[in-house]
């Protein structure tokens, strides 16, 4: 069931935790073949309440609590990839921060998951990030992909190009396709929303 879980939301073996721990979640709450009782219900007596289950991988506004500013947005946009053990909660991943959230304070879009309908994964497969301009304002010389003092050309990047890494994210801004990268090299504090083009 995680490896399940995994391909069909189209995410790297980095959330494997996460899918181990939603696969045994959902399966101590589903009949098992020959029993009467799920694993759930043998053991605490209880039996299991699944109002509560979403569908995995959906998109989740989570609600920063407590507002500090009416002015701020009203919440952030993340993926549900989980569970929490103990109580009625949600694991939401983050794209922005690559990290997860244990809350309760959520709402869900079923109807939409994480890379989003008007985009496919052909398109995501076929979209190349090294290709993508940036500016260099500081005119620092870029990274190179060799070792130091490497005066390869093959080694290095140009002077107006990163190596991304990996897509985390996109999103449609003023009418624009833009991926949110994770750049290759660089800490997850150095991600950046670039254009299609």
């Amino acid at each position: 069931m995680e490896r399940a879980l995994l391909h069909a939301a189209h995410f790297t073996l980095d959330f494997w935790a996460e899918a181990w721990n939603t696969a045994n979640y959902l399966h101590n709450r589903l009949p098992a073949r020959g029993y009467t009782k799920t694993p759930f219900e043998a053991w605490t007596g209880i039996k299991p309440k699944l109002d509560h289950l979403k569908l995995i991988w959906c998109t989740a506004y989570v609600t920063p609590v407590p507002m500090k500013n009416k002015l701020l947005p009203r919440s952030w946009t993340g993926v549900l990839v989980g569970y929490g053990l103990s109580s009625p909660t949600y694991h939401i991943w983050n794209p922005a921060t690559s990290s997860i959230v244990e809350t309760r304070d959520v709402r869900f879009d079923e109807s939409k998951l994480f890379w989003d309908a008007t985009l496919t994964l052909d398109q995501l497969q076929d979209f190349t990030v090294a290709n993508l301009p940036i500016d260099n304002p500081t005119g620092n010389d870029l990274p190179t992909s060799g070792s130091a003092g490497s005066s390869s050309d093959e080694s290095s990047l140009s002077e107006d190009k990163y190596e991304g890494e990996k897509i985390m994210q996109h999103r449609h801004r003023c009418g624009k396709l833009q991926f949110y990268i994770k750049w290759k090299g660089y800490p997850s504090s150095d991600n950046t929303w670039e254009d299609e083009d």
